[in-house]
């Protein structure tokens, strides 16, 4: 799998608002299994909750450990920084100014080209 698929597979994995949840419960607990996942969410049976696991395992969100009959899981390394990187060059570009509301000046050609850069590497 090539870095352009695995970026995808990351923005997907993180359109879900369960697996985001996921996400945040591992980043504060460290690590559970399957089933103390699940009890956060006692509207979604624990197939669901694996099958959400197993889409973040494939981003490669979360890692998984097996010890004995348990699966435990935890996060992964960081494969969410391009992510992070991709919308910091968004919204730094962004024409308006939050704290004031006024509209800024262009970006700068600097930036324009990250973002080409960015733009060009993820299409293709």
């Amino acid at each position: 799998m090539d870095e352009v698929e695995q970026e995808d597979m990351v923005f997907r994995a993180l359109t879900d608002p369960t697996r985001r949840t996921i996400l945040l419960l591992l980043g504060s607990a460290g690590q559970l299994s399957v089933s103390e996942i699940s009890d956060h969410f006692p509207t979604i049976g624990r197939t669901a909750i694996s099958a959400h696991l197993r889409v973040l395992r494939e981003a490669g969100l979360v890692i998984e450990e097996k010890e004995g009959r348990r699966r435990l899981y935890q996060l992964g390394p960081n494969r969410a920084s391009f992510a992070i990187e991709f919308l910091r060059q968004v919204y730094e570009s962004s024409f308006v100014d939050e704290a004031s509301g006024s509209r800024r000046g262009r970006p700068t050609r600097e930036k324009q080209r990250d973002a080409q850069r960015f733009a060009r590497r993820s299409v293709g």
